[in-house]
């Protein structure tokens, strides 16, 4: 359409364990290619739309984040921070994000995780502001789960997957799976290890939960 940017789909080989994965182009601004895994196209109604959910909300992320030119893409698609936008003699890790609008938290945010260490070469870091809340006061994991919760089909998921979810999380057992649903991709942020830890006390939570990605999610319809 009109936005000058370019979108393309095709099954493919992800890095080990992922269902997908977004990349961009060093030499094509505003290209993206979401690689989805074989896997995924005979797997459950869950795996596919958490996994397409997932890859387009990085394709708008680095859209945004291009146009912006608070981004480029190395020679293999991976996105890397634009760092020269940072202010060296300012302290990033003081700073209100409240107090700023939306273009300037974001870069704040990036120019606190450039200075704190946690951003250099590390290819987390697009999952790791997917559920800091800097756009908005939802994060772009509880907006997944909210779309999850509210438009998967559970009447027809299978009577063996709803009873296991009825067992464990009771009648929020929808809104839990819907929540576990939306940090798969996550596995890799402390985000991830601090939901899973919050359940420790309750250990048949726990367990579901530790297994959801690799077992529960699979025997979904």
């Amino acid at each position: 359409d009109n936005t000058g940017s370019t979108l393309t789909f095709k099954i493919g080989t992800p890095p080990a364990g992922d269902w997908g994965i977004t990349k961009g182009s060093a030499d094509l601004p505003n290209n993206y290619t979401i690689t989805i895994s074989p896997n995924v196209e005979n797997g459950s109604n869950l795996m596919k739309t958490v996994t397409l959910s997932h890859e387009l909300i990085h394709a708008y992320m680095f859209n945004s984040l291009e146009k912006a030119n608070y981004l480029i893409f190395d020679s293999t698609g991976t996105p890397r921070f634009n760092s020269n936008l940072c202010n060296t003699s300012t302290n990033y890790q003081n700073i209100d994000l409240n107090t700023l609008n939306t273009a300037d938290r974001i870069l704040v945010l990036l120019c606190g995780m450039q200075q704190a260490g946690t951003l250099n070469n590390n290819d987390e870091w697009p999952h790791i502001i997917f559920n800091t809340a800097t756009f908005d006061i939802v994060t772009y994991r509880q907006a997944l789960e909210n779309f999850i919760l509210a438009n998967h089909d559970w009447d027809n998921e299978s009577p063996t997957f709803k009873n296991r979810a009825m067992n464990t999380f009771g009648n929020n057992w929808k809104r839990k799976v819907a929540q576990a649903t939306s940090w798969i991709g996550l596995e890799l942020t402390a985000g991830y290890q601090n939901y899973i830890n919050s359940h420790q006390s309750n250990f048949p939570q726990w367990q579901y939960l530790t297994v959801f990605k690799n077992l529960e999610i699979l025997d979904a319809k």
